[in-house]
């Protein structure tokens, strides 16, 4: 009776600046339910929307006034906007602004930023919408 628990379901992913792409989590996990014969009991890594409950619920934090940073649109960027914070995505990774501006809705951030330095900007900009 034990739990199978991943944290991510992604199936490629690469490193910091590094032009490689390699197996993410997502492969592993579809091996691992391939041999064992049964499916992951939870996916609790982004975007999963458990792990964004969690966090509100442990937390007590207010979604409406939470911005969630990242470096990728898949992960990151589709975390926050299924759980309904605002995005702030970060040009500091592995994925391009260019990528973020013709990805799909639920991958579309709200923010664009070359840096994390940019965050204070964009805090100012979601406290002008709220007002």
């Amino acid at each position: 009776d034990k739990q199978f628990l991943l944290k991510a379901s992604s199936n490629h992913g690469s490193g910091m600046n590094i032009p490689i792409n390699g197996p993410a989590a997502g492969v592993w996990m579809k091996a691992i339910e391939t041999i064992s014969g049964r499916e992951a009991d939870m996916i609790c890594g982004k975007p999963s929307p458990k792990l964004g409950k969690w966090l509100m619920d442990t937390h007590g934090y207010d979604v409406a006034a939470t911005c969630f940073v990242g470096d990728r649109i898949d992960t990151d960027v589709e975390f926050g906007r299924t759980n309904g914070m605002h995005t702030l995505f970060v040009e500091s990774g592995t994925m391009s602004a260019e990528q973020a501006h013709a990805a799909a809705d639920i991958q579309r951030p709200d923010f664009i930023a070359p840096s994390i330095a940019t965050l204070h900007e964009c805090l100012k900009a979601i406290a002008k919408e709220d007002a």
